[in-house]
């Protein structure tokens, strides 16, 4: 088991000098910077995804909180556009995951599965939140205005709600005891929409995030 998670927390490692492999290889392969992002990323974020379902509970866990970090680091998604990496994240990564969870044959006992469905729901809310809290950064002026100009990313940000809405209803569903933690990291997320609502009303324009609720 010591070896196991030594092995993540080497895996782990690689991440913080992803960026600047990546600047490198661009600079001397002149390779587009999104191929190289992917080929970088993508590996070590399946590979502690995949932990996640370990059998063994010291490993899973803290598969997940490698994972957790690595989506969190700022250097995630540097190279490359925001909604780029972070549909990617969600896409390649954690609705997987999820779905993985949802299977009636796995190699995790009942608690254990319980308790990873729990902790996966909670990281795609966390990971869901640190999209639009960078959405807003990179975005001061989430008016009609911004997303009649954006149609594309309005809509990859309107698939994942709907995906991630989802997935936290499967999963209310097949939970015997956690559905307080489901709704209330749904609130969190709705709540967090409604502050970024209030601060954009001194424009005099709502954005149309409000449609995502």
């Amino acid at each position: 088991m010591d070896r196991g998670i030594q092995a993540l927390d080497k895996l782990f490692s690689i991440c913080s000098r992803l960026t600047s492999i990546i600047e490198i290889e661009h600079k001397q392969e002149r390779i587009p910077l999104d191929d190289l992002w992917r080929s970088a990323w993508m590996p070590v974020l399946e590979t502690l995804s995949q932990q996640c379902c370990h059998p063994m509970r010291d490993i899973r866990q803290h598969a997940f909180t490698l994972l957790q970090k690595a989506l969190l680091l700022p250097d995630f998604g540097h190279n490359v556009d925001l909604f780029l990496a972070q549909s990617n994240a969600f896409n390649l990564i954690l609705f997987p995951l999820l779905e993985e969870f949802l299977k009636s044959q796995t190699v995790i006992d009942a608690n254990g599965l319980d308790e990873s469905r729990m902790r996966a729901c909670a990281m795609l809310c966390r990971q869901f939140l640190q999209y639009l809290a960078g959405v807003c950064t990179a975005s001061p002026h989430l008016d009609s205005q911004y997303w009649s100009s954006h149609p594309e990313e309005e809509r990859v940000m309107s698939d994942l709600w709907s995906r991630v809405l989802e997935y936290l209803e499967r999963y209310m569903e097949t939970s015997n005891s956690n559905d307080f933690l489901v709704t209330f990291s749904v609130l969190s997320i709705i709540l967090f929409i409604e502050s970024a609502l209030n601060r954009k009303r001194s424009f005099q324009s709502r954005s149309r995030i409000c449609y995502l609720c």
